[in-house]
């Protein structure tokens, strides 16, 4: 499992603008962070009274070509050391002074790298690989599950409106635990009054979501979210049959390593429209942090794809790290119904 990680963004208000800083780039220096990082470590480690911390705090200033042009400084800069009081002032200006004091303690709270975490040991640890994690171990309202349909209530819910794009061009990139489909703009799923816009489309393979105690070859998440940033996710389940179209198009460009990408075009989102029953349920997301207070819709009517198809994304989730798959197993309901429109 690839490890995330990055500096925080940070904006300090100097007396005339705003300097947003990025990760590993300041005016184009891309060392700079580095000298930076050093030199707020060595003032951590200092013993002497804030005075004089915010005196050397106040000598964070010499970089690029201001370093190249004073032997001295540019020697404080290598070594992590303060100047000696002989080698005199700075001659940077003091807003200069201000901004890259900022860079400094944006990098003091920068956030430490996520915690990995992945399938090859199983997923019932997750949730005491972080804190952040728990909710993988102790909630209550988990996904994936086993949808029983004779278990399952009808009850009076709005429908499913869909407003997808005929045709979509975008990136289909391998995470490392899933292949995701990060779609354009503009595509929305409506449920009463609330709207969502489609995010993303990923896969696990075999599926995550079992109906009637019975597991399938392959699962598409179409992931929504709407402005209160609540999630919706939409769960399509594939059998083996004939070929599809549109997954086609995926597998023509299906990246075969973490960190590769392929490009597909003219992809038919309104053909992932479901129809027929739909189960709903509230869940989580179905990886670390297993966040709960998603609305999941299983389709109950499963699309078909070729054998070729399925083991395409087979191959790529198999081995020593994906003992079981890029699927997480179904989880206790927990007292949860599943239910669905009236009329469907």
């Amino acid at each position: 499992m690839r490890r995330s990680c990055g500096f925080a963004v940070a904006a300090c208000a100097a007396p005339t603008r705003i300097l947003r800083l990025a990760p590993f780039q300041y005016r184009g220096r891309r060392r700079f962070p580095d000298r930076a990082r050093s030199l707020t470590r060595t003032l951590r480690r200092r013993s002497s009274p804030a005075a004089e911390r915010a005196r050397w705090r106040s000598q964070i200033v010499m970089t690029g070509a201001d370093a190249r042009s004073h032997d001295a400084p540019r020697q404080w800069l290598a070594s992590g050391a303060p100047p000696h009081p002989s080698q005199g002032r700075s001659h940077m200006k003091p807003q200069s002074q201000f901004r890259i004091a900022c860079l400094a303690l944006a990098l003091l709270a920068a956030p430490a790298a996520a915690t990995e975490w992945s399938y090859e040991h199983g997923t019932e640890s997750w949730g005491a690989l972080d804190p952040a994690f728990a909710a993988c171990s102790s909630g209550t309202q988990q996904s994936p599950v086993d949808v029983v349909t004779g278990k399952a209530h009808s009850g009076t819910l709005p429908a499913l409106s869909f407003h997808y794009a005929s045709s979509a061009d975008f990136h289909v990139d391998h995470l490392g635990h899933t292949v995701q489909a990060a779609v354009p703009a503009g595509n929305t799923l409506t449920i009463g009054s609330k709207t969502y816009q489609l995010l993303q489309f990923h896969f696990h393979t075999p599926s995550e979501n079992f109906i009637d105690g019975e597991q399938y070859p392959l699962e598409l998440h179409l992931v929504h979210r709407a402005s209160d940033q609540s999630l919706a996710v939409v769960a399509i389940l594939f059998d083996e049959g004939a070929a599809d179209p549109q997954l086609q198009k995926i597998v023509s460009v299906l990246p075969q390593e973490e960190g590769q990408s392929g490009t597909v075009s003219g992809f038919n989102l309104r053909a992932l429209v479901p129809h027929g029953r739909v189960y709903r349920f509230k869940g989580s997301l179905t990886t670390p942090p297993c966040s709960e207070g998603v609305s999941w819709h299983v389709v109950n009517a499963r699309r078909s794809a070729s054998l070729p198809q399925l083991a395409a994304f087979a191959q790529l989730f198999s081995g020593p790290h994906f003992p079981g798959g890029n699927r997480r197993p179904v989880q206790s309901l927990h007292g949860r119904r599943p239910s669905y429109r009236s009329g469907e």
